[in-house]
């Protein structure tokens, strides 16, 4: 019923996909809406994702040998958690020969 929390949400009972527009979704609070759930009874879609992430990661690893196409000068960085490129990085890849790992 989290969703449809009125202390929250104006209309909790309509369905108004601008309510989740990335303006709106930053005033909505992490646990006002969990359409993944939480707890023991989270959805395990979330963890079939990530483990599918970390899958194709070590497979473009693995296959392909990545190179900046910049230089860090083209960076535009911003500090959150985490360093985050304002510009995006840009990157090439590369195949990689058979057993060519380095």
């Amino acid at each position: 019923m989290l969703q449809r929390n009125s202390q929250v949400f104006t209309k909790p009972h309509e369905f108004l996909p601008e309510r989740f527009s990335k303006e709106n979704s930053e005033k909505i609070s992490k646990y006002d809406f969990l359409p993944f759930s939480g707890g023991q009874r989270n959805c395990i879609g979330k963890e079939a994702a990530m483990k599918e992430i970390k899958i194709m990661t070590a497979h473009l690893l693995r296959n392909y040998r990545i190179e900046a196409s910049g230089t860090t000068n083209d960076l535009k960085l911003v500090i959150k958690i985490t360093f985050e490129s304002l510009n995006g990085i840009y990157i090439r890849l590369h195949p990689r020969l058979r057993y060519e790992y380095s």
